[in-house]
């Protein structure tokens, strides 16, 4: 495991992902970290992040503990795709009802100690390392397999400083059998992975078993970030 620091002048080690949509693709995992996807369990971010877009200046946390892979922390924003911003070229802007389209990027930081002095500057740099994969994914608008990113190190105290909003903590459930022979979260096979269930399409190779129910109910995803992004689904062009 890459080392981690709490001092904000310390270059440390973070993993970048990003979701979106494209104009007629639903949600998918565009970009996970490279543990997750050994592990199989990049469907994990969308279960865990997302909600209304955040404002400028904000950001949401949450901490994870329990996986296979060891706790880590999801740190992330909402975003508003636009063509004609410079955080977002090549976006196509709305999808194909009219609406924005969102962009949840952020990044992960392993452990379970989430440290209040992370500003933008670092969840900028995830957000560019997303770029190039993000736009292949909107050209292509279609189903993609989650591209898996190295860490990057970088200091904290980069860039403004942020207002974080504390989301729920979720633990994973232990496997039903010994040996870790038991279920898993959500698993990305094609890169697959459905946001809005209005708009389900097809996966390309055949479900495995999922808690994603149980964990969702778990987590208080229902309430808070599932009912969230399903606002942000349903507005129009903006």
């Amino acid at each position: 495991m890459e080392r981690s620091s709490a001092d904000p002048h310390e270059a440390t080690s973070f993993w970048p992902f990003v979701i979106s949509r494209g104009r007629t693709v639903t949600y998918k995992v565009v970009v996970a970290p490279d543990f997750l996807g050994d592990a199989r369990l990049t469907g994990i971010l969308w279960d865990l992040a997302g909600g209304e877009p955040t404002e400028p200046g904000h950001a949401r946390w949450r901490v994870v503990t329990g996986a296979p892979t060891g706790d880590f922390v999801l740190m992330f924003r909402v975003l508003l795709a636009s063509p004609v911003t410079e955080s977002t070229p090549g976006a196509p802007g709305h999808d194909e009802h009219g609406r924005r389209i969102p962009v949840i990027t952020g990044m992960i930081e392993r452990g379970a100690t989430f440290v209040p002095e992370t500003r933008a500057g670092v969840l900028e740099t995830a957000h560019r390392r997303c770029l190039p994969a993000l736009r292949a994914f909107w050209a292509a608008d279609r189903a993609v397999e989650p591209e898996r990113a190295r860490a990057f190190r970088a200091a904290r105290h980069d860039g403004e400083t942020l207002r974080w909003e504390q989301l729920p903590p979720f633990r994973m459930p232990h496997t039903d059998a010994p040996g870790g022979g038991g279920r898993r979260p959500r698993e990305e096979s094609g890169g697959t992975g459905e946001r809005d269930a209005e708009e389900e399409a097809p996966d390309p190779a055949p479900e495995r078993p999922r808690l994603v129910h149980k964990w969702r109910i778990a987590a208080g995803l229902a309430v808070g970030a599932a009912a969230g992004w399903a606002a942000v689904t349903r507005r129009g062009g903006g």
